[in-house]
């Protein structure tokens, strides 16, 4: 509350009247000291973000919360820019091919200092940080400096940037703030400084060079027909047609993104005449609900006062389009990236909107409004967003016991080991030559591609995390014979458990040895007695018939045998929650993987018990002679 009503102090400040009365006399020092005090607080209040964001980027990092493969993808790019090699292991394909961030050209000698992931996530949060100084000069010159604190201060809070930064690495982060000062540029009539930041921001992704483009359209449109609407219009559309038309298709004939587009047609003049000839068809699709709320999160902490500068946001148009149209569902999310080509015309039609307001000055009601707008819509927004996070980083329910597991496994791994991995373990492993994602093993295909993957015969590790969202789910990459090509992975010999603690797994192929890769599934006549009684569901395909609990050892880590039963031959994949608890408490709870899915459900035969082992954290020791009580659930995986 002391931050809320701070930042409406400011935002009140700035309403002084102009023109009933006339302020007090200041002292010509007080001013100077206030012109100095402002500028230093949007200074501490960059540093500050940074400290905090840092801080927990760095946090999520070292707990393995990157739970994708983009902030791989790039440390991985970075240190083969430094080797002179452009090809991405995990992509599959030279990574200017994916997206032709040629800002990681520039971002290279950096990390050939600091070889790191956590150096790219550094760099992101502080380019992002000092957006804030692009967006207080913007709101300083066309309102006031009071406005300009309150719109850095905004800006620094917006719950779109503070996801976006906490989400992964992409070079995209880096031309906000890039396209941010592009916009004071443009406003001062700084052309060359105006060229140089539009340069930096198209360096960063292909689509930016849409929106370089659709500024020089803005320019036209605003009067300023000559170098300020040429240049970025040429440049834009030059950038774009190399990138996009001919660079990009030459270096990736595997990742298919029109495919992102199928459902309007197989080319750009089927696109273009499915758009042209089916209105109504496009309208639908473009005003969906999820696309609708997307551009309302965005508006919203903002008090919607974007929308009375629209023109303000015409650069943006194509990216617009973009994310309306395309059938990915993740692009119209607000916890991802995609609203870093929006942001930087978000916050100056917002300005430009207050300063509509203010010019209005009989208009006393709808100044107050815009005030308590700004003033309460941020935090608000902000605070909803903390509310969120935890939701979006589950690992912060790990025992330290699995974390420290991943931590000793990626130290054990040496760089010039082959490894396959799920995405977790992607990024704290990037710094190497051949690194692989299991989900395009899994799946069998390249990401957003019919293009057939095939499996790597020199993988020397392979990491596997049942639990993993991403690849196993039926939202995401998960298919129900998709388990055979996790078998085929491991077929040969040498192959040996180097770690398992459920939910991880690791295998590691030893040269030399004859044995072939351990299965932790296998048939028996029938479950072993035991104490106690078990808990489930009635008409279940998959029942529990029975479980063993092994001798703990120091770090009451021990073996559990689950002896199940399947009922029907359709009977799905699914994940097991588990509560086994004795006479003094609960002994264990958790989520397990029935045959750690590469031995699912859907490969045992029907009407035979089948052993399924796991290794587990007990919360606490039973004694011999305990009668135990086993719950079991099935979750399904959707």
């Amino acid at each position: 509350m002391p931050k809320l009503a701070t930042l409406c102090g400011i935002i009140r400040l700035s309403q002084w009247p102009k023109t009933a009365m006339a302020p007090p006399m200041m002292n010509p020092q007080s001013e100077i000291g206030m012109v100095r005090r402002i500028p230093a607080l949007v200074t501490l209040l960059c540093v500050l973000y940074f400290a905090v964001v840092n801080v927990v980027c760095t946090v999520k990092y070292l707990n393995f919360g990157y739970d994708d493969f983009d902030l791989a993808v790039h440390s991985q790019s970075v240190w083969k820019i430094c080797r002179g090699d452009f090809d991405s292991s995990i992509l599959g394909i030279p990574f200017l091919g994916n997206h032709m961030a040629l800002i990681l050209f520039l971002v290279a000698p950096l990390y050939f200092l600091f070889p790191s992931p956590l150096l790219l996530l550094s760099l992101q949060t502080a380019v992002l940080a000092a957006g804030a100084w692009a967006v207080f000069m913007i709101a300083r010159d066309e309102i006031s400096e009071k406005w300009g604190l309150a719109f850095a201060a905004a800006y620094l809070i917006y719950p779109p940037l503070f996801l976006m930064n906490l989400y992964e690495f992409h070079p995209v982060a880096l031309a906000s703030t890039f396209l941010m000062f592009a916009w004071l540029c443009y406003r001062r009539k700084r052309f060359a400084p105006f060229l140089a930041m539009l340069l930096l921001a198209m360096l960063c992704q292909e689509n930016i060079s849409l929106i370089a483009a659709s500024f020089g359209v803005y320019a036209w449109l605003k009067g300023r027909r000559n170098q300020w609407a040429w240049a970025p219009l040429i440049l834009g559309t030059a950038f774009f047609i190399i990138e996009a038309g001919l660079v990009m298709p030459r270096l990736n004939q595997r990742v298919q993104f029109y495919r992102l587009y199928a459902h309007l047609g197989s080319s750009l003049p089927e696109i273009a005449q499915t758009i042209i000839l089916h209105p109504f068809r496009t309208a639908c699709l473009m005003l969906n609900p999820e696309r609708l709320q997307f551009f309302n999160l965005l508006l919203a902490p903002l008090g919607y006062l974007s929308l009375l500068s629209p023109l303000s946001m015409i650069p943006a148009a194509p990216v617009f389009l973009q994310r309306l149209l395309s059938a990915r569902a993740t692009e119209s999310a607000i916890i991802y990236h995609y609203q870093a080509e929006f942001i930087p015309f978000v916050f100056p039609a917002a300005i430009l909107g207050l300063k509509r307001i203010l010019g209005y000055r009989s208009a006393g009601a709808a100044k107050a409004l815009a005030t308590d707008l700004l003033a309460v819509f941020p935090p608000l927004s902000l605070l909803m967003t903390l509310l969120i996070v935890p939701r979006l980083v589950p690992h912060s329910k790990r025992v330290p016991e699995a974390i420290d597991l991943q931590r000793r496994i990626v130290r054990s791994i040496p760089p010039e080991r082959s490894v396959v991995a799920t995405f977790e373990f992607l990024a704290p492993l990037s710094n190497r030559h051949r690194l692989y994602s299991l989900h395009h093993i899994y799946t069998g295909r390249y990401t957003l591609s019919t293009v057939p993957y095939p499996v790597p015969g020199d993988a020397d590790v392979v990491l596997i995390n049942t639990d993993d969202y991403l690849t196993f789910h039926t939202r995401a990459f998960y298919g129900p014979d998709h388990y055979l090509r996790l078998q085929k992975l491991l077929q040969g010999t040498g192959w040996k458990i180097a770690a398992w603690l459920d939910p991880f797994l690791a295998f590691e192929r030893t040269p030399g040895m004859a044995e072939a890769a351990p299965c932790l599934v296998s048939l028996a006549e029938q479950p072993p007695a035991f104490r106690g009684r078990i808990t489930q569901k009635e008409d279940v395909p998959v029942v529990l018939r029975g479980f063993s609990l092994g001798a703990p050892d120091s770090g009451n880590i021990a073996e559990m045998v689950l002896f199940w039963e399947k009922k029907a031959d359709d009977a799905p994949e699914f994940t097991a929650l588990c509560v086994l608890s004795g006479k003094h408490g609960t002994v264990y709870s958790g989520h397990l993987a029935p045959g750690s899915r590469i031995w699912p459900p859907q490969s045992w035969p029907c009407g035979r018990i089948v052993a399924d082992r796991h290794r587990i954290r007990l919360k606490i020791v039973p004694a011999d002679n305990d009668e135990m009580e086993m719950k079991m659930d099935a979750e399904p995986l959707f």
